[in-house]
C-alpha cells in the first residue's frame, strides 16, 4: 500500500487560475479509483474563509482529506525554517507528495513535481515583485531537480526544463492536459441566457488574457484597435477575467469588461465568439485554446507556445511581440468559415485530449514514486 500526499492548496484561490482548474479536474478523475493499495490525502491550508473556497470533490474511503487553517504566508515562512515542515503540518503518515505547482517545498519524503511552464526564469519582468519574492525563496530551478519526477503539462515545457534547469530526460513525464466534455460545438439549452446575462447574443471577439503582463493584453488592445481602424464592422471585443482596464478613448464603445467569469458560463462564451484573442508571451501549454477548438472556435495564439504546433485547423499563430503580426493573424482568424463543417474540423482536433488520460499518466507517474 502506498500512501501520497497531494498539495491542494492551489484550489483555494478566490479566482482560479489555469493551475487550479488542471488540478481540479486531475483530482476529479484519480480520487474515484483510490483504493487500499492506493490511498491520497489531500492537503490544504490557509484562512477559514479560502479553506471554504475548495471545490466539492469526489468521496472516497481511501481519501483523507486535511485542512489546516493557518495563513500560507506562515506557512511558507515556516517551510523555509524547516525541511520537513509540511510533513509535519500533515499529522499523518505518507510515502510521498505530489506538488501540481511549484511552492516552497518542504518535505523529507520523495515527491513528484508538475511545471506548467518556465516562463519566470525567461521572463521575470512578466510577473508582479510578490511572485519574483516567490521564485526567489521558493527556487523552482532546486525543487525540480530535487523531485523524484517532474510532470510537465507538454513536450515545450519538457525540453525546456532540460536545457534550463539540466533536468534528466529520464525523470520528466509528459501528462498533457485535457478538454472538459462541457466545451463543444453543441449548443446548449442555457447558452443563449448565460451570454444575454452579459449582452452577448451579438457577434463578439473573446480575450480572457488577465492582468498578468505576460498575458499580452495591451498588444490585443492594439491589434483590435488597428483591425477596427480598416474594418468598423469588425465585432465587439470581449475581455473576460480582467476586472477593470484603462480602455483607450478610441476603443470605449467596442470593448466589453466582464471581469472574472464563472466556470460555468466558460463553454458558453466560447461557443458564441467569433474569435479567441490569445497571442501570449508565454504558456506551458495554453489551455484556453483546446477549450475554444473544442468548442469550434478559432484561435490567435502565439507561435511560441504550445499550440501553434500541436494544432493544424483553427490556429493563427503570431509573433506576440509584434502587433502588426497580431492584427493580420486575427484579420484571417475572422475570415475563417463558421459553417458546421469547419467547426467540426477544429474540435476533431481536440478530441484525443482528455482529462482521463491525463490522470492515467498521473497514476503512472506515481507508481513509480512510491
Amino acid at each position: 500500500m502506498s500512501r501520497i500526499a497531494i498539495d491542494i492548496r492551489p484550489l483555494t484561490d478566490r479566482h482560479m487560475t489555469g493551475v487550479g482548474f488542471a488540478l481540479l479536474e486531475a483530482l476529479r478523475e484519480l480520487l474515484p479509483h483510490a483504493s487500499p493499495t492506493r490511498e491520497y490525502i489531500l492537503f490544504a491550508s490557509g484562512t477559514e474563509e479560502s479553506l471554504s473556497l475548495i471545490p466539492e470533490l469526489p468521496k472516497n474511503s481511501h481519501v483523507r482529506v486535511v485542512h489546516k487553517a493557518i495563513p500560507n504566508k506562515l506557512v511558507m515562512i515556516w517551510s523555509l525554517l524547516r525541511t520537513d515542515a509540511l510533513d509535519t503540518l500533515l499529522g499523518e503518515p505518507c510515502d510521498a507528495w505530489w506538488f501540481p505547482h511549484w511552492t516552497i517545498i518542504s518535505t523529507k519524503k520523495p515527491f513528484a513535481l508538475t511545471v506548467h511552464d518556465a516562463s519566470f526564469v525567461h521572463t521575470p519582468h512578466f510577473y508582479p515583485k510578490k511572485d519574483q519574492l516567490l521564485t526567489f525563496f521558493a527556487k523552482p530551478h532546486e525543487s525540480a531537480q530535487k523531485a523524484k519526477q517532474c510532470i510537465v503539462v507538454s513536450e515545450h515545457t519538457g525540453e525546456d526544463i532540460r536545457e534550463t534547469w539540466g533536468i534528466s530526460p529520464s525523470k520528466i513525464y509528459s501528462a498533457p492536459l485535457g478538454v472538459h466534455s462541457s466545451f463543444s460545438i453543441r449548443e446548449q439549452s442555457s447558452d443563449r441566457s448565460y451570454r444575454a446575462s452579459y449582452d452577448l447574443n451579438r457577434p463578439y471577439i473573446l480575450s480572457l488574457a488577465t492582468h498578468e503582463p505576460r498575458k499580452n493584453i495591451f498588444g490585443i488592445l492594439e491589434a483590435y484597435r488597428e483591425v477596427r481602424r480598416t474594418d468598423p464592422q469588425t465585432p465587439l471585443l470581449v475581455l473576460a477575467g480582467i476586472p477593470r482596464l484603462h480602455i483607450p478613448p478610441a476603443l470605449l464603445q467596442h470593448v466589453h469588461v466582464l471581469g472574472y467569469i464563472p466556470t460555468k458560463h466558460r463553454p458558453a462564451l466560447m461557443r458564441g465568439a467569433r474569435a479567441l484573442l490569445f497571442p501570449s508571451f508565454n504558456e506551458g501549454f495554453g489551455l484556453p485554446v483546446l477549450e475554444a477548438l473544442a468548442c469550434g472556435t478559432p484561435v490567435v495564439t502565439s507561435v511560441a507556445t504550445p499550440p501553434s504546433s500541436l494544432f493544424t485547423h483553427g490556429i493563427f499563430p503570431a509573433d506576440p511581440y509584434n502587433v502588426i503580426d497580431i492584427t493580420d493573424a486575427l484579420r484571417a482568424c475572422l475570415r475563417l468559415p463558421q459553417d458546421t463543417q469547419t467547426k467540426e474540423l477544429l474540435h476533431e482536433q481536440t478530441i484525443p485530449f482528455t482529462w482521463k488520460k491525463h490522470a492515467e499518466i498521473l497514476e503512472r507517474t506515481f507508481q513509480r514514486l512510491c
